[in-house]
């Protein structure tokens, strides 16, 4: 039967170090019986508790078959071997054997998983038919009773690494403040490790790319997440606390679970620890560590008493943080005020006594932030902003943002197509701010003409709401067709009686009816001058009036009338 792995000490005493008495225990007034609520007690100034963790003197099982610790793996000569290192946890039910299942499944499906097995030792050898992909290794021992141990937790390899990519420092710290042993167990795919540090101690993790990580920074260029486990330390009073501070990029070792419950602050402290139990959590990669060194601490720390209560209440004002939402930090007001991608409500701050803080109790404790750039621009709302120093001091307030602005034509209202938008000569305009594409302060819907100039063509904008969809450029509707450069007057030109015309002039006619240049015809079937005609000072212009005869490409004459055809000769006979 398992203990805690905690051992009581009923009583505490007190002996003199000096004097004639020294070496003779303290009677009377210290000797005091730590075995009932609340479990600790104060001599001389000292608190003693009546529990201590100790993993060694207290074992935590001695019959179990206990799983073994798979901590990290190196490739062999060729693909498929391997060597896997192990630990097999302390236990009076010594290990025998090891057996090892490699297999490319995570589950470890049935017909996809070969499995080895081996005397005890510190690591053993395979060699697998998997040779490409990602590849999950897990084993368990066998003792002297008929029940093995369980499955351990998995490691993995993943074969074609990308080449070494250039990346910063990422360590994860564990400070243990108490003066009892505290425990930290970590689970990876990229290795498996047991610590116990002492009272008053600490360890440093590698989160970047340890040797025996051949699952780190393979195309995801993150290194695989890590399950840690802490329990354990001094029960106190107040009870305990794991709190976590980042020094870094958060995202680098972005921490959810456990009780953490604001993994966007670079302070946070988990509600629920309990020392028998633990706490346990993710850390996770979201970003590609690059730049300055990342540093996450976890800190076993006891609980602030409570503030004692005051004598007699008092009605005195005490100003208290108020809440702040806003963008995450930019550089520059160039990268606040950016037209998209920046989020006025993304995060939450706590303004006190002009400055602004990561959470409530910081700016409680005037624990001062530590923003990324020494002067931070904070988006508050569309087109508001606010300047902090480093440490978050209140710059300026209610800064606007300069917004870009589209001049549109809505007069005459929304149009049904393109060539409508884009044939009309504008006379004026209404000018709109706009931001991540959304017209600010209209509900605009439709098509309308983008005021650059009275000028027939440009660009038409479609709205939705005040929701910019999309820009359409004037003269992308039409195609072209050739008709010959001039008209011939109908009054001077009989071409429907060429007989009764001076030959000279059917010549004349001949000849010149041939030279053609390009026109532009719309979706409506409307010809007009050429786009680039006269360097486009005739853009959607109709051609005719109907007084005048254009040869066409295949040897007819027409008549255009505001661009549509009112006449035509369908045989050429004069040339």
């Amino acid at each position: 039967m398992a203990n805690t792995g905690f051992k009581i000490s009923q009583h505490a005493a007190q002996y003199f170090t000096t004097g004639a008495g020294s070496g003779s225990k303290v009677t009377s007034s210290f000797d005091i019986n730590l075995g009932n609520a609340p479990f600790s007690a104060s001599l001389n100034g000292e608190e003693f508790f009546n529990r201590s963790y100790d993993p060694i003197t207290c074992e935590p099982g001695f019959e179990d078959c206990l799983v073994p610790l798979l901590t990290s793996l190196r490739t062999g000569s060729r693909r498929g071997r391997f060597d896997v290192n192990y630990v097999t946890q302390s236990s009076t039910n010594t290990p025998t054997r090891i057996t090892a299942s490699v297999s490319d499944d995570r589950n470890f499906a049935s017909g996809r998983t070969e499995i080895f097995s081996a005397s005890i030792g510190t690591s053993y050898s395979i060699t697998s038919s998997f040779i490409s992909g990602t590849v999950f290794f897990r084993a368990f021992t066998s003792c002297s009773g008929p029940t093995p141990s369980p499955n351990s937790d998995l490691l993995s390899f993943t074969y074609d690494l990308i080449p070494p990519l250039s990346k910063s420092t990422v360590e994860v710290a564990f400070t243990n403040t108490l003066s009892s042993p505290m425990e930290v167990e970590i689970r990876s795919e990229r290795g498996n490790q047991n610590y116990v540090i002492a009272g008053k101690s600490s360890i440093t993790y590698d989160y970047t790319n340890n040797s025996f990580d051949p699952g780190a920074w393979i195309s995801t260029n993150k290194s695989s997440p890590l399950d840690i486990t802490i329990k354990g330390g001094s029960k106190s009073t107040f009870g305990n606390s794991i709190q976590r501070i980042t020094n870094g990029v958060i995202k680098e070792t972005f921490t959810v679970g456990g009780g953490f419950n604001n993994p966007n602050n670079r302070r946070d402290t988990s509600t629920d620890y309990n020392p028998d139990t633990g706490t346990t959590f993710k850390i996770e990669q979201l970003v590609l560590p690059e730049g300055d060194t990342t540093t996450t601490t976890f800190s076993l720390i006891q609980n602030t008493p409570p503030a004692p209560a005051p004598a007699e209440p008092t009605a005195v004002y005490t100003p208290f943080p108020r809440i702040v939402v806003g963008s995450v930090p930019y550089e520059t007001e160039e990268k606040v005020c950016a037209n998209t991608g920046v989020n006025f409500r993304e995060k939450t701050y706590f303004k006190f006594k002009g400055y602004l803080y990561d959470n409530k109790e910081d700016a409680l404790i005037d624990n001062k932030a530590n923003y990324s750039f020494s002067k931070n621009f904070i988006l508050t709302t569309l087109t508001k902003y606010l300047i902090v120093n480093k440490e978050g001091k209140i710059e300026s307030e209610g800064n606007t943002c300069v917004l870009p602005t589209l001049e549109i034509e809505t007069i005459n209202g929304s149009y049904p197509d393109q060539e409508s938008a884009c044939s009309r000569r504008k006379a004026s305009g209404v000018t709109f701010n706009f931001k991540d594409n959304t017209l600010i302060g209209s509900s605009l819907t439709g098509r309308f003409p983008v005021f650059e100039g009275i000028e027939r063509g440009g660009r038409n904008v479609i709205l939705e709401n005040g929701k910019i969809l999309s820009f359409e450029t004037c003269g992308s509707e039409l195609t072209d067709a050739q008709y010959s450069e001039i008209g011939f007057g109908t009054a001077q030109y009989l071409l429907e009686t060429p007989e009764l015309i001076n030959p000279y002039l059917l010549n004349f006619i001949c000849d010149y009816s041939q030279r053609f240049i390009n026109y532009s015809v719309g979706p409506s079937g409307v010809v007009y001058y050429g786009f680039n005609y006269k360097e486009g000072k005739y853009k959607y212009v109709p051609v005719g009036l109907g007084t005048r005869w254009y040869r066409t490409t295949d040897d007819k004459f027409v008549i255009f009338n505001q661009g549509l055809v009112t006449d035509i000769i369908e045989e050429i006979t004069f040339c």
